[in-house]
């Protein structure tokens, strides 16, 4: 799992996830989804080919778009901006261990 913050987020709110597995990005969502509905999340999506998870306590959300595989984490606003690369990563950390997939290296969060 790799993770970067969204160059168009200069506030360290959105960061993009791309897990090293070989997995289709149909497959990948649906069992990223699954997981997080398992652990917690909220599924607050609209419409199909954007899903929208939300955490209940902090309400970060897990933002995944089916047909292309994008991961996309957003880090709540009320989040102090130092702590919000520390937050993405442990998000990121979930994630990976939703998927069997290693976890990001901290030096992955520039």
């Amino acid at each position: 799992m790799h993770i970067r913050r969204d160059p168009s987020c200069v506030q360290f709110l959105l960061w993009r996830c791309t897990p090293d597995l070989p997995l289709e990005p149909e497959e990948l969502c649906q069992k990223i989804g699954q997981s997080l509905i398992n652990n917690g999340f909220v599924d607050k999506s609209r419409e199909t080919w954007l899903l929208v998870y939300e955490e209940t306590k902090q309400h970060h959300q897990i933002v995944l778009v089916p047909k292309t595989g994008r991961i996309q984490v957003r880090v709540h606003y009320l989040i102090p901006v130092p702590q919000r690369p520390l937050v993405a990563f442990s998000l990121a950390c979930q994630l990976a261990d939703f998927l069997g997939d290693t976890h990001p290296k901290a030096e992955q969060l520039r």
